[in-house]
């Protein structure tokens, strides 16, 4: 028996090789040669050039795989894969010839019946890369898995594994990890729950590096319902123990792991007065899911100016940042990446850090590692401000940040525990009233060979109640607080009251106001204090007309910073549907910022007023055209930014596939700088299984080097 899957992500990832297979498994399908096991053939092609640079990739995959039974409940699985690929470039004059060729076998035997499942699986990876002007290298992976799960009908449902990993690399990896799991839950009436024990060696005899972690964690949720349902509450616990012991030599040693509350990130091209919203997939601590940031090259999808980083606890200080990517990046592509950090106090107004050293790229480990002189800062993030254009999807998946041991002997040993738990309660009083409240507990202990440098306790509560009567109104109320207690770093207290009220006295009109307040103490002493009110109005004036209207006022007393902001944001904005195929919106925004004190020289004033008009022509669904005109007046100058957009594709669906795209992008606000980029993608389908693809991209910058990408794919699946 034989088992299809194709990955649809990799049909568009730029992993380049001859069409010889892709001709060989063309040829084979026609003549219905090709049976049995084979599972994929995929042949690809890439030309890049940016001015007198030049760039020619070619990759090969070939995938095989068996899936059968044996027996009533026992069944295997073989999978082979191959990837083979070239590279030549032309960098500043000097050529360069790489290749790389990957092997990964693997092997699965499953055993299950009713309620038990027992499988066991073995893969190995193996990859040598050779470079012209670098040093070859070679990595061989070897992982083995024993699973067992359990699930009764009624009863606790238990999953258990064991996974044994080696990890060798010619220049920088030895390494062996043991990872275990034990996990139970159930699901009752009123009560769910489930447990985890999870526990990792890692020693890596290259470093002299050893990593023990044992992490506990409980979650449960109960419900009790009365009165038939009009009486409602939920109580939910999420408890969580860890334990961290880090040793080896100085010099191997990453440093003390500092570890961030919050996880932030946005692409914003003014970096100096940039608001970041939350992105919790940055500190979720897994490096193979993609928190959303694509970095890579524009023909990818991949775009510049992204700005991400996290919140940590007030006094954290870091020298050393961790940039995880999901895939490895090529050597050649992750030497061009240029970054910059940029450090705040309150989310909004950022500073430049000076002196960073250049970055350097793990290919086995897959992370960015960037050396910044020790800053301390509750807000940190990382600006890719130089990406290759040819470059392929690099997809940003975790953040990490270290400080550097303090103890200078040539061995070093860090002891990390961290407990926490997390508690909500939530009571439907009755139909219209829903009261909660939310609890969140942690400490958290880290010494560097025995001497304490962590020793925190923090307390989160809030409260909060919603009242939604039966038409028109519907409001919230959130009063929290946050204690953080650390003698050996600082004492902070957070208070925040959040209020909002939506009413809607009409079908086309909203009206919506919220209030908020944040107080922010350090070591005893006033730091921050923030009051922020604003109200919104959106208004359906005709079937075809909608208006919105936007009016804020914050104030900003920064005691630590030494100034006092005062903003007033007004906004209005006319919506219209001209004709069925043609829509125009007219906005204005006018952002006035009042800094004082004599801290207010070491910010950008954040002031701002826009006057834009957007065009959206569709008269088919095929066919979208966009212009974007937009009168700007900042910090950084003024002038007209515009856009224009045309996204085409002239067949709908059927056997040939077309899409073509033009963006023209010009900025006079902040600096000139223009820029146009076309994309078009052919796809031609052969048979359900099998297609050829063409796509093309070009970027062209005024005064600046364009770059064209041209990449030819065929795939093939049994």
């Amino acid at each position: 028996m034989c088992s299809s899957r194709i990955d649809p992500a990799a049909r568009t990832r730029r992993v380049k090789p001859p069409l010889l297979l892709g001709a060989l498994a063309s040829a084979c399908a026609a003549s219905g040669c090709i049976s049995g096991p084979l599972h994929t053939f995929r042949s690809s092609a890439e030309n890049a050039r940016t001015g007198s640079d030049r760039s020619r990739s070619i990759a090969n995959l070939a995938e095989l795989g068996v899936h059968d039974n044996l027996g009533p409940g026992l069944e295997y699985r073989v999978d082979a894969q191959v990837v083979q690929g070239t590279s030549d470039r032309t960098t500043d004059g000097v050529d360069s010839h790489d290749t790389t060729l990957t092997a990964r076998p693997s092997a699965e035997l499953v055993l299950s019946s009713d309620t038990l499942r027992w499988s066991q699986r073995f893969e190995t990876l193996r990859t040598r890369s050779t470079f012209s002007l670098g040093q070859d290298t070679s990595l061989v992976r070897n992982d083995m898995l024993e699973k067992l799960e359990w699930t009764p009908p009624g009863l606790p449902q238990f999953t258990t594994w064991l996974n044994f990993r080696t990890v060798d690399d010619e220049l920088f990896v030895e390494q062996t990890t043991v990872e275990s799991f034990f996990q139970v839950q159930q699901t009752l009436p009123v009560l769910d729950y489930q447990y985890t024990l999870l526990s990792r060696v890692d020693d890596d005899e290259r470093s002299g590096v050893e990593n023990d972690r044992l992490e506990h964690t409980l979650r449960a949720s109960w419900r009790e319902e009365a009165a038939e349902g009009r009486f409602t509450s939920t109580v939910s616990v999420f408890a969580n123990k860890r334990k961290n012991e880090l040793s080896g030599s100085s010099g191997g040693l990453p440093g003390v792991v500092v570890t961030p509350t919050q996880g932030l990130a946005q692409r914003d091209t003014t970096p100096q007065i940039s608001t970041l919203p939350t992105n919790a997939a940055l500190v979720d601590d897994i490096d193979t899911s993609t928190a959303g940031i694509n970095i890579g090259g524009f023909a990818s999808g991949g775009e510049e100016d992204w700005n991400f980083g996290a919140h940590f606890n007030a006094g954290s200080t870091i020298d050393t940042i961790h940039v995880s990517t999901v895939d490895t990046v090529d050597s050649v592509f992750a030497s061009q990446f240029v970054f910059t950090v940029w450090i705040s106090d309150d989310n909004a107004f950022w500073t430049q850090v000076g002196n960073i050293a250049a970055p350097d790229y793990d290919v086995v480990l897959h992370r960015f590692r960037l050396v910044v002189p020790p800053i301390t800062a509750n807000y940190v993030k990382v600006v890719n401000r130089t990406s290759p254009p040819g470059a392929p999807a690099v997809l940003v998946s975790e953040l990490r940040f270290f400080a550097s041991p303090t103890s200078a002997s040539p061995t070093i040993t860090t002891h990390d525990e961290t407990e926490s738990a997390t508690t909500a309660l939530t009571y439907r009083l009755n139909e219209q009233w829903i009261v909660g409240l939310d609890l969140f507990l942690q400490t958290a202990n880290t010494d560097t060979s025995g001497v304490d440098v962590r020793d925190e306790e923090r307390i989160d509560q809030g409260l909060w109640a919603n009242y939604t009567p039966p038409a028109k109104v519907d409001a919230n109320v959130r009063f929290a607080t946050q204690r953080t207690r650390d003698p050996l770093v600082q004492d902070e207290d957070i208070a925040t009251l959040t209020s909002v009220v939506a009413y809607r006295p009409l079908e086309t009109l909203d009206l919506n106001a919220s209030y908020t307040h944040t107080d922010r103490e350090l070591d005893g002493a006033q730091s921050l204090e923030t009051e922020a009110l604003q109200g919104l109005t959106s208004a359906q004036l005709l079937d075809t007309l909608r208006a919105d209207v936007t009016v804020q006022k914050s104030t900003q007393d920064d005691t630590t910073n030494q100034r006092q902001i005062d903003h007033w944001i007004t906004g209005a904005s006319l919506v219209a549907e001209l004709t069925a195929a043609l829509e125009l919106t007219l906005g204005w925004r006018d952002d006035r910022a009042d800094v004082a004190g004599t801290g207010a020289l070491d910010i950008p004033d954040p002031s701002e007023r826009r006057t834009e008009m957007i065009w959206v022509y569709k008269p088919s669904d095929q066919l979208v055209m966009q212009l974007e005109l937009a009168w700007v007046d900042n910090f950084a100058g003024n002038g007209l930014d515009q856009r224009a957009r045309a996204d085409w594709i002239p067949f709908a669906d059927g056997v040939l596939d077309v899409t073509l795209d033009y963006d023209h992008v010009s900025v006079d606000s902040s600096g000139s700088s223009e820029v146009d980029r076309y994309r078009g993608q052919m796809r031609y389908t052969l048979t359900p299984r099998a297609f050829f693809q063409l796509d093309w991209s070009l970027q062209d910058p005024k005064d600046e080097a364009r770059t064209e990408i041209l990449a030819v794919a065929f795939n093939f699946s049994s």
